[in-house]
């Protein structure tokens, strides 16, 4: 009677924790699966000119806007984060490590510690978007590349 009483407290408390993450989901279900197939999407095809132009090309189409749009950018950190490239000139070559979002969110600390340690990952924060020059809420998939750098795309 013991073993049954923990597995229905047990039961119960996972699905009394997992109910609001399966609301927040259903609730906007479309726009989410939307922005992972969009993001992946166009990581990949990041990662195949990376592998077929090298990294400096890449970098350079970064800082030409040519992986951007009003709605989405790319960019390339290193692990000490240096944006190695990004569509503001004026991050180009920056240290962001200390960079903070309105919410007092490390940004870069946070990609670098997602890179490092998951490979992949989501971050939202609250950034100027290179377009509008407003600022707004992002919503940034990163991903490895290898052991000097990752690149991102952050969706506004």
């Amino acid at each position: 009677m013991k073993k049954w009483s923990i597995m229905l407290v047990a039961f119960t408390l996972a699905l009394l924790l997992s109910a609001p993450v399966l609301s927040i989901e259903t609730d906007n279900s479309q726009g989410f699966v939307h922005s992972w197939h969009f993001a992946k999407q166009n990581i990949k095809r990041a990662k195949a000119y990376i592998k077929s132009n090298g990294r400096e090309a890449y970098f350079q189409a970064l800082k030409a806007k040519k992986f951007s749009d009003p709605n989405y950018h790319m960019f390339a950190i290193d692990y000490r984060g240096n944006f190695l490239a990004h569509p503001i000139a004026q991050l180009n070559g920056v240290n962001g490590w200390k960079l903070r979002d309105p919410n007092r969110i490390y940004m870069v600390r946070e990609m670098v510690k997602i890179a490092r340690n998951n490979g992949r990952g989501w971050l939202e924060y609250q950034s100027i978007n290179p377009y509008t020059g407003k600022e707004a809420s992002q919503l940034v998939y990163i991903e490895r590349v290898n052991n000097r750098f990752f690149i991102g795309i952050a969706m506004h």
